[in-house]
């Protein structure tokens, strides 16, 4: 045999000793560590202290779930409430007299000088049926819908075709 190969099985008999060396000393203290021990005082305090505080933590956990709850529930009432109160959502859009009064005085100054050309300008804006504001102003029946205008145009022709009828 070899100086190699006898260094080699050398290593091979030291590593299964400390192999069993280590399975008997697991055995061992298995033993040991399945007895049970007396609790002191002091280990039992922490105990029960532990105890409460994860009841303690239980019940809070608990408290916020419901509180989530309540609030996404009352949220959704809410949501309810105003898609039935639009028009009422629409006159308190903003919080107070002050801010309503800013922002039509920021509308004004954009608008042209001119009162032609700022009728024009409105004109132009609100014929515009596909913007979200316009849609809204007609479902609250601030300015009519072109559907209305045309009826509003088909009656007021036909009371004129009735006055001159007479």
């Amino acid at each position: 045999m070899s100086s190699k190969e006898g260094l080699e099985r050398y290593k091979q008999e030291k590593l299964q000793k400390r192999r069993e060396q280590r399975l008997e000393s697991y055995y061992r203290n298995r033993n040991l560590k399945e007895k049970e021990y007396a609790l002191s005082d002091e280990a039992v305090r922490q105990r029960q202290h532990r105890e409460k505080q994860e009841k303690e933590q239980m019940r809070r956990v608990k408290e916020t779930e419901r509180r989530r709850k309540y609030r996404k529930r009352k949220r959704e009432e809410n949501i309810n409430d105003q898609r039935q109160n639009e028009d009422l959502n629409m006159r308190n859009t903003f919080e107070n007299r002050t801010e309503k009064h800013r922002a039509l005085k920021k509308l004004k100054l954009a608008l042209p000088k001119s009162p032609d050309r700022r009728v024009t300008t409105m004109v132009a804006y609100l014929q515009n049926s596909n913007s979200p504001t316009v849609r809204k102003l007609q479902s609250s029946e601030v300015i009519s819908s072109p559907e209305e205008i045309e009826e509003h145009k088909t009656s007021k022709a036909l009371t004129e075709d009735l006055k001159n009828s007479y």
